[in-house]
């Protein structure tokens, strides 16, 4: 199964949870096999010790690299995350697929 990571905006996004799970249950869906780091930092993120957003991509950057495709979510273009994510990708000449 091919690998794509999703990409979106988080911070300040109150449904991010929710846009994260939904873009997972579609790629699911379409025979890939998702990498959602809404998920995979969810403990992180619940330890209540807090994590500056450089900690997050440092933690982020090598789950882009585990994958041959990204997947943005509407409003990445507002992300700083999502536009480094992005950026790490294109450089890794992978393929890029937007959120309808």
């Amino acid at each position: 199964m091919e690998r794509v990571y999703i990409s979106g905006p988080i911070t300040d996004n109150p449904t991010f949870r929710e846009d994260f799970a939904r873009a997972e249950k579609y790629l699911k869906e379409e025979g890939y096999c998702p990498i959602n780091p809404a998920e995979a930092t969810r403990q992180i993120a619940e330890s209540g010790s807090e994590y500056s957003h450089d900690e997050y991509m440092e933690i982020c950057i090598p789950f882009v690299r585990m994958a041959s495709k990204i997947y943005l979510l509407k409003g990445w273009e507002n992300s700083r995350g999502a536009k480094k994510e992005l950026s790490v990708a294109l450089h890794r000449g992978m393929d890029v697929l937007v959120e309808k």
